[in-house]
């Protein structure tokens, strides 16, 4: 677990240069950000980086919501 400063609130510019620094340096970084986008994208299907509105196909979704809503409506 990183150890983060515990100096009152400061912006992530003033304190990322530390940070990567302990943590291995950007290439340890960039590989990190590798491995955990992997495990997002295994874990979500792949979903997170659809743009709103997109199926997996990447064919506009079709608008409604479910059956039980709109019986209820009428």
């Amino acid at each position: 677990m990183t150890d983060f400063p515990r100096r009152g609130w400061q912006l992530w510019s003033e304190i990322r240069a530390d940070i990567v620094a302990r943590s291995g340096g950007e290439e340890a970084v960039a590989e990190a950000h590798r491995r955990n986008q992997a495990y997002i994208n295994r874990h979500t299907g792949g979903r997170a980086d659809l743009e709103p509105g997109q199926s997996k196909l990447g064919a506009p979704r079709l608008g409604g919501g479910s059956g039980r809503a709109k019986r209820a409506q009428g």
